[in-house]
């Protein structure tokens, strides 16, 4: 039976919040499905009667592991968007050094694509949020950038749009950054200033 976690002491508490941040680094690392239970307590350094009592079953930990990200990413981007002291310009950026916070391994996106296959229902939940953060936070933000001369009104929103969320995921996806001296915060700042910048005025093609 797995442990309300309402009913936990402010102890066991941050033994599970430990167990959730440690977990995400391990994952994200190894890969949760080649990942054996076995090698996750051991590098965890809690029994499996722990992961049992808190989450029920390593896939029970992924869940918990997938909502903790959405929960943080997702109140973090909302103060963001909120804030009224940002330019767009200034928001834009912020926004960057969230997601670059939130998702610092460059395996992100490989563990979404082991969710993909052996988790599709699990997988589903987290494309459920990533919906969410196009419709109330990046969609929004493009609108914005619209509105205040940031982007040249001429070209549509959806294109600008997508033309951000790929950038985005080019230096998240890739192996760009292999080689590189940047760390992954650095370049999702300089690939969010190229957009910016670089998006402001179009000459006309003839």
């Amino acid at each position: 039976m797995i442990i309300d976690i309402n009913t936990l002491t402010d102890k066991q508490l941050k033994r599970y919040n430990r167990i959730l941040m440690q977990s995400y680094d391990i994952v994200l690392e190894s890969g949760f499905y080649k990942l054996s239970l076995t090698e996750l307590t051991k590098k965890l350094r809690v029994s499996r009667s722990t992961i049992y009592e808190h989450f029920g079953s390593k896939e029970g930990l992924v869940e918990k592991i997938v909502e903790r990200f959405d929960q943080q990413l997702n109140l973090g981007l909302e103060d963001i968007m909120h804030d009224k002291t940002l330019s767009t310009y200034d928001r834009f950026l912020a926004i960057s050094n969230q997601l670059a916070k939130n998702s610092p391994s460059r395996n992100v996106y490989r563990f979404y694509n082991d969710l993909k296959i052996h988790l599709p229902g699990l997988y589903e939940q987290y494309v459920k949020g990533r919906r969410w953060r196009i419709d109330y936070i990046y969609r929004p933000l493009i609108e914005e950038g619209i509105k205040n001369n940031l982007f040249d009104p001429q070209i549509p929103t959806e294109f600008l749009l997508q033309s951000y969320l790929k950038s985005g995921q080019a230096v998240c996806e890739t192996n760009m950054l292999e080689n590189s001296p940047l760390s992954k915060a650095e370049a999702m700042n300089i690939m969010t200033q190229i957009f910016l910048n670089g998006a402001n005025k179009i000459m006309p093609i003839h």
